[in-house]
Formats: structure tokens, sequence, C-alpha cells
């Protein structure tokens, strides 16, 4: 049954013509006409009876009418819903993150956020960078927060965060605050993620481009934790390098850098291109390009 014809039904028993429902409706009385000999063999009764130039219903008509209005304002409240759906700043956002963002940043972000959003709730899965790009693209959650990594043809992503990997030694150690030079390094026991990090791959690309390897240092520990590689360090076993954001101060760590090298790390936003997201992803998305939070 044509939805557009139970409208027009609906406004020619309201108008009580043809002429006044085709005018209140921008058309020709013809084409009113038409809907309503349409409708009529659909329903397999007559719903008008002509008096004159007015219309009235028939006894079919009667009994049709209150149904017809029914599905008229389960029209207009099915669309206010859905209108209301799509600006309500109100429900639950998955994320998955790498350790350093999910640890470290996205306190910090969400705190900003809760300020104008404190309706939106979030659920949080700390994995690797690529285990939570594999989550994005499975639909198992919303957004993903990660360094850099390969997306593949269903994803994309932006940059929201740019931070400075920083070298940590024990407070009160004499690297700190200094710039050191990477051949001092050497002589000194590293602590380092495990490979499938993205903090250690970014540590081994950026010595490569001066002609270091990992072989060139004694790795005295490898450790799948960022706060493994800081309690390590803490205790004077070693130096290592994790990403500013996730050095406080009153933590007992100092912190160094490279006077020939620049660390520099993104954080990235990614999304499945295919999602269409309800109103209150759509606002963290926009709060998060924006980039207006402190992370200080």
């Amino acid at each position: 049954m044509d939805f557009r014809r139970i409208e027009i039904f609906v406004e020619v028993v309201k108008k009580g013509t043809f002429s006044r429902a085709a005018e209140s409706l921008f058309l020709a009385q013809p084409t009113v006409s038409s809907h309503m000999a349409h409708l009529e063999k659909e329903v397999g009764s007559p719903l008008f009876e002509r008096r004159g130039r007015k219309v009235v219903l028939t006894p079919a008509g009667e009994k049709f009418f209150p149904f017809a209005q029914d599905i008229i304002n389960l029209k207009e409240k099915t669309l206010e819903q859905l209108a209301k759906f799509q600006t309500d700043a109100k429900g639950r956002i998955e994320l998955a993150s790498s350790s350093t963002p999910g640890n470290y940043l996205l306190p910090r972000v969400l705190k900003n956020f809760n300020k104008e959003n404190p309706n939106i709730n979030f659920s949080l899965n700390i994995t690797q960078s690529h285990k939570a790009r594999e989550m994005v693209r499975n639909y198992e959650c919303d957004l993903g927060i990660t360094g850099e990594g390969e997306l593949g043809k269903e994803l994309d992503q932006f940059c929201f965060y740019q931070d400075k990997m920083v070298g940590i030694v024990p407070q009160g150690h004499k690297w700190e605050g200094e710039k050191i030079r990477i051949e001092d390094l050497k002589k000194e026991p590293l602590i380092i993620p495990k490979p499938g990090s993205a903090t250690r791959e970014i540590f081994c690309n950026e010595l490569k481009t001066k002609g270091y390897s990992m072989e060139d240092f004694f790795c005295y520990l490898e450790v799948n934790s960022l706060e493994g590689i800081k309690n390590h360090v803490r205790e004077g076993l070693g130096f290592g390098f994790v990403s500013g954001v996730a050095v406080k101060d009153g933590e007992g760590l100092g912190t160094f850098f490279l006077s020939e090298l620049d660390f520099i790390r993104k954080f990235f936003v990614v999304y499945n291109r295919r999602r269409v997201f309800p109103a209150w992803v759509d606002s963290f998305l926009a709060f998060l390009r924006k980039g207006e939070f402190s992370i200080v």
C-alpha cells in the first residue's frame, strides 16, 4: 500500500473535497482523484461517496480512516525519534587502543570531552595496534586509537595528536635533562618493548636512519609492558625510550634526548569507512579532529 496515497486520503477527509485537498498538497485535482482511485482498488472497496462538490466517507472509508491516521501519526513519531537519535548526545562508544594512548593519552582526552558530553560513556579495550585496527575492520568496536601501521582498504585514519619520544633514566641520573649521543647509549643496558610494539618500531627505524641497528646495543631486557619498562628503569637496571605523554612528574624518572635524532610519534584515530555512526560517535570524532583538548 502506497504511503503517499494514505496521506492524500487523510487530507481529503480533512478538507472535504478533492480540490481543497489538492490545493493544500500542491497537487493537481486529477492527480488526487487518480491516487484515491488506486487506493480504493487496493483496499477493495469505495472509500468516498460524492455529494455534490463534497465527498463523505463510505462505511468502509469510516473504518479505514482511523487506521490511516494511526499510520500517519506513527510515521511522524518515527521520524521524530530518528531525528532525536541523530542529535541526542547520549550513547556508548566502543574503543580499541594500543597501550600508550589507551593508558596515558585517552584519560586526559576523555576528561576534556566529558565536560561538554557527560551523557556519553565509553568501553575501552587496550591491546596492540594491529589488533585494534583489526577490531575496527571487523566491526568489533567503533574507533581505534593507535600509532602508525598498515590500514587496508576498509579503514581510514587521521592524526589527532603528535608526541615526542623521550629517553628515560632513574631520577638524578647524569643523563637527566641532557642531550646524549647515540654512541653513548651503546655503553649502557637498554630496556625495550618486545617485537610488535609501535614504540620499538619507531625507535629501530629512527636508528636505521643513522646507520645503527639493535645489534649495536646491549638489550638487557625485552618486556611487553610500558609500565614494566618504566619500573625497571626506575630501579636503575637500564635506560629506555617511551612516549613523552607516558612520563609524569613525581614518578622517580628523569628524561633525556638524543642529539642526532628527534623522535616524533603520531597517534591516529582509525575508523571503518563503511560504518554509519550515530550522533554521539560523530561528536567524539569531531572533537578529536579539532584537537582542542589539553594533555598537560
